[in-house]
């Protein structure tokens, strides 16, 4: 590989090969625990305690969770932060490899008033 540790590869023969039947995996179910955010140049840490049906029960760093929502068909987590404005947050979990030693989704978010404004991610260690 061409590329230092942290980096994006600087030559494309080192990105995975596409998409092949039983190499990546999907996830039904919303991996519980500490994610780490990065959400538009901001470090946030979402712990997720419980999912019951649709319903997440979760905790922000940076302000309060309203209507935590859980789809396990599409793999979409949706919530909104609460602090002096409210942030839409949507998100996917991504599938994953067996090697892969982290749990990764990624989305976008928003003032509520204003619409989708910048990209996030988040990754958990995977046990």
């Amino acid at each position: 590989m061409t590329s230092q540790p942290g980096c994006f590869p600087s030559d494309p023969s080192d990105y995975p090969g596409p998409y092949q039947p039983g190499g990546l995996l999907p996830s039904e179910e919303l991996p519980l625990g500490r994610w780490h955010i990065m959400a538009n140049g901001r470090i946030h840490y979402l712990d997720i305690h419980s999912v019951s049906g649709s319903q997440v029960t979760a905790n922000l760093s940076s302000g309060s969770i309203a209507n935590a929502k859980w789809d396990s068909t599409s793999g979409q987590l949706t919530f909104t932060r609460v602090t002096t404005i409210k942030q839409e947050f949507r998100g996917y979990l991504m599938q994953f490899d067996r090697s892969d030693t982290f749990w990764r989704m990624a989305g976008v978010f928003g003032d509520v008033t204003v619409g989708e404004q910048a990209g996030w991610y988040a990754t958990r260690p995977r046990e």
